[in-house]
């Protein structure tokens, strides 16, 4: 089952004077983890923002679940996709607990109380944050910060969810963390995930592959076949990949 189909997509900022995205074109189905790998700048942020509803773009097709967006907006797609912006907490609420921060999002996608305290307790025990779960959300660290907000993105189970760079300026153990609470939700729930990163490493762990540069996409491919592959690091490699 195709979940994304982004055809000849391109958004301009400036009356047209500036090229966020230019003619990309990318299809994901169902359980894939699509890995979005770029610099800053790239383009990923922006190409984020239109799949999930966020942000207009000029031209092009982008149909999410079957819903064109173009026509029908993300109000057709209701509870089904769930978008976690790039930044530290940003979707949270700071001055709530974790168990309070995580209510809040079941409650405002009206949750049966039964359902919500399962999966609540299922968040909270496979991200470590249980013991947590009376913290203020701003006394977290950076890594227990991420965790919470994903708990909250996943809370009534999306078909789809869209995360922008949720590892940057967080430890490689809450990374490491992260992915394997996304590998848990593709296998056991049979959701996708859209995910940027500026880490090749982080890149090896999804089934697709798309390299961005300058609004682009340069390169789709798979881990497996990037890793036996004879292109140039300076295409794929972070920083280096502005060279």
């Amino acid at each position: 089952m195709r979940v994304v189909s982004v055809k000849s997509v391109r958004k301009t900022y400036k009356r047209g004077k500036i090229v966020a995205i230019d003619d990309v074109t990318f299809d994901v189905e169902k359980q894939d983890i699509a890995v979005f790998v770029g610099p800053d700048g790239s383009g990923k942020s922006t190409l984020f923002k239109i799949v999930s509803g966020v942000l207009e773009f000029d031209s092009g097709d982008v149909r999410v679940l079957g819903v064109n967006l173009k026509e029908k907006g993300t109000e057709a797609l209701g509870d089904r996709i769930a978008f976690m912006p790039q930044g530290l907490g940003l979707n949270l609420y700071h001055r709530l607990t974790v168990e309070e921060n995580i209510d809040f999002f079941a409650e405002l996608h009206q949750m049966p109380e039964d359902l919500k305290e399962r999966r609540k307790e299922l968040l909270l025990k496979t991200t470590g944050l249980f013991p947590f779960k009376n913290r203020v959300a701003s006394k977290l660290s950076g890594g227990m910060m991420q965790k919470l907000a994903i708990c909250c993105s996943l809370i009534h189970t999306p078909e789809l969810i869209i995360l922008d760079e949720p590892t940057m300026g967080i430890d490689p153990v809450s990374r490491f963390e992260l992915w394997k609470l996304l590998f848990n939700f593709v296998r056991e729930e049979g959701i996708t995930v859209l995910i940027s990163t500026s880490y090749l490493d982080e890149a090896e762990k999804g089934t697709k592959l798309f390299l961005l540069k300058s609004g682009k996409i340069i390169s789709s491919t798979t881990p497996e076949k990037l890793i036996n592959s004879d292109m140039p690091v300076y295409e794929v490699r972070g920083k280096d990949i502005e060279k």
